[in-house]
């Protein structure tokens, strides 16, 4: 994970960012299509394979992950929350429905680039791969009823989790 990952970037500081694989642009696709499955909806496309057997239940999972931790009510004390992990936004947008502010980061810089871009107002657009080597480029599409002002709640930033006590406020 992020402790493997940052480790080899320190052995091979002078290798090339896509030697990361948290770094590439086929990572990124998949968690577009992961943090926001409304994606390709206005281009024609799916969110996920039309079977018997979808797995649905993996859709939304970053945004249902956030909803489970609002409904357990937990005690706020500044109410504010932490999206240790982020990558795309997709969980940082829902917490900030309920919360303040959120201060979210990932080891990604790839991942955090493209969350302030959204964040930004940017039209961003992904690949959905379709069959074998053919994709479709689609916009990244937020869930019908989304208010665009929670997105201002939002921090991101790169980071390490396994230094978290560097971001320790004294």
């Amino acid at each position: 994970g992020q402790a493997a990952a940052r480790d080899q970037a320190a052995v091979e500081e002078s290798a090339d960012a896509t030697d990361n694989v948290y770094e590439t642009d086929d990572l990124l696709n998949m968690y577009w299509g992961l943090h926001y499955p409304s994606s390709g909806t206005k281009e024609g496309v799916t969110p996920i394979l039309d079977h018997n057997n979808s797995p649905l239940h993996g859709l939304r999972f970053p945004q249902r992950v956030a909803e489970l931790l609002c409904s357990l009510e937990p005690v706020r004390t500044n109410n504010r929350a932490l999206d240790v992990g982020c990558a795309v936004g997709g969980s940082s947008f829902e917490l900030a429905k309920s919360f303040d502010h959120v201060e979210a980061f990932d080891f990604s810089n790839n991942f955090i680039d493209a969350a302030k871009r959204l964040q930004s107002g940017e039209h961003v657009t992904f690949r959905i791969p379709v069959e074998g080597d053919i994709y479709k480029e689609v916009s990244v599409a937020h869930e019908p009823g989304f208010d665009p002002s929670v997105m201002q709640k939002v921090n991101f930033f790169q980071g390490d989790a396994c230094s978290l006590s560097d971001y320790v406020d004294n």
